[in-house]
């Protein structure tokens, strides 16, 4: 079951991490996901939450959350299959910390859009 602060890899090149920022159990199956990517420069869209890896040790080097391209939906059960497909790996959480940090930017972005911000997670 899909929950708040579950993250996810890709197992198809560029292999982004996605991180789960809503509580689909508590809002009727609502999913708001986004992409966790290197800040290597060449993702210029987002920077308003930067992530470290010493934050985060699934990280291996300073990565910035798209907020701009975050999918909102009720798609746990999709997500799920895809999970048991094995198009994602489950990967170690973040600390909450981490996920509350990802949160508070995502309720300040201006590149989230406003729908996905009505299913954040309240923690």
């Amino acid at each position: 079951m899909i929950a708040l602060g579950d993250a996810i890899k890709a197992t198809t090149p560029h292999y982004h991490r996605y991180l789960i920022i809503s509580d689909p159990q508590s809002n009727d199956g609502m999913v708001v996901m986004v992409t966790i990517t290197s800040a290597d420069g060449t993702w210029d869209k987002d920077d308003e939450c930067v992530l470290a890896p010493e934050e985060w040790p699934e990280l291996i080097k300073s990565s910035v959350v798209e907020f701009s391209t975050c999918r909102c939906g009720k798609c746990s059960p999709e997500l799920q299959r895809a999970i048991d497909r094995g198009e994602f790996n489950r990967i170690r959480k973040p600390s909450l910390d981490v996920v509350r940090k990802v949160i508070t930017a995502a309720r300040k972005s201006k590149k989230m859009p406003d729908i996905a911000k009505e299913y954040l997670a309240q923690i």
